[in-house]
């Protein structure tokens, strides 16, 4: 599946997945309606059949990728502010304090940020992969 996405995301055959490309294909995985500020788990699970059919592994490796976009400036960690901008150009308009729960709940190690090992555990979380 992951291969599938990538060759159809990327529009123009250069063998990348530049941020143009990237966004509209992560939209439309993940379903481009504005969500509201309200973060509902179930609901995000529940809107993308696709993904959350995928396998585990699949799911992990693909966002290894989505975590070295969202980590702009390469630290290795995302900030809340990283997290509120990766779910903005995914279509979830949600405030600050929203993606503040969210990350507190996910950072297992309460340094404030997120790491590779906290991240995947959240998507998979929202995708409703595991408890």
């Amino acid at each position: 599946m992951v291969d599938t996405v990538i060759k159809e995301a990327d529009k123009n055959n250069d063998g990348v997945i530049d941020y143009t490309e990237f966004v509209p294909m992560l939209l439309s995985l993940l379903g481009n309606d504005q969500k509201s500020n309200e973060l509902d788990l179930e609901e995000i699970a529940a809107m993308s059949p696709e993904i959350v059919a995928a396998s585990t592994e699949s799911l992990k490796s693909y966002f290894m990728c989505v975590f070295a976009i969202a980590d702009e400036n390469q630290d290795g960690v995302l900030s809340k502010s990283e997290v509120k901008e990766l779910l903005t150009a995914c279509g979830y308009d949600l405030d600050a304090a929203a993606v503040s729960r969210l990350v507190d709940e996910a950072d297992t190690n309460d340094d404030g940020v997120l790491q590779y090992e906290e991240f995947v555990p959240m998507i998979l979380k929202m995708l409703g992969k595991i408890e």
